[in-house]
């Protein structure tokens, strides 16, 4: 049996469109090793109507407000991909604070925050996933 995880990412640039090609790309694998599907349910940007090097997946929710994303009741995970500190941190804290899993790539914020958000994600139960902002890649972790 199949689990779905709906997924919200903050940015949508460099790594956040890698992000999104190695979701697309491994999703069969990921589904079938895991048993869980990864869908991609919104992603946050800066400029709505910049140009994009990657296509997002058929009814992946395109926005310009963090808040949209990161208080959606349905997502689950929130991948943070935006590269700045403070705006980050917020997002996080209010993702970890509604019970939602975070992944970041965030090498500032983590290198800053990284015990206070760990204790956070501690607290309310959630987890905290910041392999990529300390490896620089991406890999599936399991429990």
């Amino acid at each position: 049996m199949t689990t779905t995880i709906e997924v919200g990412m903050l940015g949508l640039g460099t790594v956040g469109s890698g992000v999104v090609e190695r979701l697309t790309r491994s999703a069969a694998e990921i589904e079938q090793t895991q048993g869980i599907r990864l869908h991609l349910a919104a992603v946050a940007v800066n400029h709505l109507n910049a140009p994009r090097t990657v296509q997002l997946p058929i009814g992946t929710r395109l926005t310009d407000s963090l808040t949209n994303v990161v208080c959606d009741r349905k997502i689950q995970l929130v991948i943070e991909v935006m590269g700045t500190v403070a705006i980050a941190k917020k997002a996080i804290v209010a993702a970890l604070n509604q019970g939602k899993a975070v992944v970041t790539a965030n090498k500032d914020l983590i290198a800053t925050a990284g015990p206070e958000l760990a204790a956070l994600a501690k607290k309310q139960g959630c987890d905290l996933f910041y392999e990529a902002s300390v490896a620089g890649g991406f890999r599936s972790c399991g429990h």
